[in-house]
């Protein structure tokens, strides 16, 4: 059994952060077959490379069937039963495919044995046998050769990040039957694909989804039912102001906070343009890392430049991301598009009173918790902004009852308990 506990990553230098992962819990149990998919740069391949033990996590644990491997290099890992398939297969000068091969099986494969191993990746085994495995193969091949020493290496957990890439000469059901046939050598034997393809999740046995809209959307797309079970969230220690008061003088409820990726979909060109025309002394405290490029970051701090009430704190986390929910006057959370907004979970589970747009996502989870505001109408959210402003005592009603709410809404308790039923259907 594969357990992943609380996992996450993140990049950090003198300037700036990123988070790539928060707080990642995954239990996958043993022969299962598990695809991780979505879009490129949500943090599938850096799950999978943690997995590994080619990234280290900032936190959390991995373990593999109770032994907590966490600290493992990749070598310790490998013997403990874990395979990789990389994204972009390594070449090999110098080294042939059978050679590969035996290597990968721990064992002196005969030629007829490596040939069947080839077949069962879709090639011409006796063209390639005794071919090294060196630029003169085409990333297909590459691939295709990689997945083959994966399948003779006969690991407890198989991770393949990206498998289908380089193979459309070879049908996508092909790469499937391969990975059924994993499972029925060994029954016990867990494969985890990563993947931006959605149509491979037309292999997975159930699907579970975190939104009511992406339940809707894989039923209209696919026609697939799937399971809604969303996210959970526990109740945090309150913490008092220090840390950001020492580093940014930010004191309890003196400040209106965004946290999260700083990526346009967020809605943050909204806030900043809403909050220039509130009349308040708060300020906007924008926390977060740029994701994929700082062109964002820029275009952000060009549009607040002029308002010395706005603040970018930069990628946060532990005792300041611990800090910042907990003395909040507001969080918000203006997004255009949104899948399951944990943060959302975690602002109102500390006591916030939250300010969201009105998108699906976000209004399913607050219900008439929160305040919210028109999807993309800046001026709807300046005047949200002000009146909140204005009015303390309803923010404060709102304080008072989020927490309670929240965590019996998305409690884990019941999280765990409906996961393990499907789960035990099989």
């Amino acid at each position: 059994m594969l357990d992943i506990q609380h996992l996450s990553f993140a990049v950090t230098n003198e300037a700036a952060g990123k988070e790539i992962l928060h707080d990642i819990t995954l239990t996958v149990d043993s022969g299962r077959f598990v695809v991780i998919t979505g879009p490129n740069g949500g943090g599938k391949s850096t799950l999978a490379k943690m997995i590994a033990g080619i990234e280290k996590p900032t936190a959390g644990k991995i373990l593999l069937d109770g032994t907590d491997m966490t600290d493992l290099s990749i070598t310790d890992r490998a013997k403990l039963g874990v395979s990789y398939a990389f994204q972009q297969p390594v070449r090999f000068k110098g080294i042939t495919v059978l050679d590969l091969l035996r290597i990968a099986s721990g064992k002196r494969l005969s030629v007829s044995e490596a040939c069947a191993i080839l077949s069962e990746v879709g090639l011409c085994a006796r063209d390639y046998v005794n071919r090294e495995v060196n630029g003169s193969l085409s990333g297909g091949e590459l691939k295709r050769i990689e997945i083959a020493t994966v399948l003779t290496r006969g690991t407890q957990l198989s991770v393949f990040d990206e498998p289908e890439a380089g193979i459309d000469l070879w049908s996508f059901q092909n790469l499937i039957s391969v990975f059924e046939r994993m499972r029925q050598v060994r029954s016990d034997r867990t494969i985890l694909v990563i993947s931006h393809q959605e149509r491979i999740l037309n292999i997975a046995d159930e699907i579970i989804v975190l939104s009511k809209g992406v339940q809707d959307y894989f039923k209209d797309t696919y026609g697939r039912e799937t399971h809604f079970i969303p996210n959970g969230v526990n109740r945090p220690e309150i913490k008092d102001a220090k840390f950001i008061t020492e580093k940014f003088g930010l004191t309890k409820d003196s400040y209106i906070l965004f946290l999260g990726r700083l990526v346009p979909e967020k809605g943050i060109r909204y806030l900043v343009e809403a909050f220039k025309n509130v009349k308040t002394d708060k300020k906007l405290v924008i926390a977060g890392g740029s994701s994929d490029t700082d062109s964002f970051m820029e275009e952000l701090k060009e549009l607040a430049k002029g308002d010395d009430r706005i603040l970018f704190t930069g990628f946060v986390q532990g005792a300041m991301l611990d800090e910042l929910y907990s003395n909040a006057y507001i969080y918000t959370l203006p997004s255009d598009l949104e899948g399951m907004p944990l943060s959302l979970l975690e602002a109102m589970s500390y006591g916030n009173c939250c300010l969201v747009s009105d998108i699906p996502e976000c209004a399913e989870v607050v219900e008439d918790k929160a305040l919210i505001f028109k999807k993309s109408d800046v001026e709807d959210l300046r005047e949200k902004l002000q009146d909140a402003c204005d009015h303390p005592e309803m923010v404060m009603k709102m304080k008072k009852q989020a927490a309670d709410f929240i965590c019996e809404k998305y409690n884990w308790d019941e999280v765990v308990k409906e996961t393990m039923k499907l789960y035990r259907r099989k």
